[in-house]
């Protein structure tokens, strides 16, 4: 399966906790897809296992706290 979205349109992500409004900039929109990396701190080095996945941040209108996750954890997209 493949979606195409232009991420300058998106106004509003719904999230398993509900609907959040997506701060503006110049572009038209704070979201953002890419790859998301998490690594384990587990050892004194940093190292540890690593996963990648896609995975989106956004800035919230109301909160404005950045918001980001795996890309699946989108339940919807609200564009312009």
């Amino acid at each position: 399966m493949s979606v195409e979205v232009e991420a300058a349109r998106v106004r509003r992500v719904s999230l398993a906790d509900g609907w959040h409004a997506i701060e503006g900039k110049d572009s038209g929109s704070s979201f953002v897809v890419g790859t998301r990396t998490t690594r384990s701190a587990s050892q004194p080095d940093g190292g540890g296992a690593s996963t990648e996945g896609l995975g989106y941040s956004f800035v919230d209108h109301h909160t404005r706290k950045t918001l980001a996750g795996a890309f699946q954890s989108i339940r919807a997209l609200e564009l312009d």
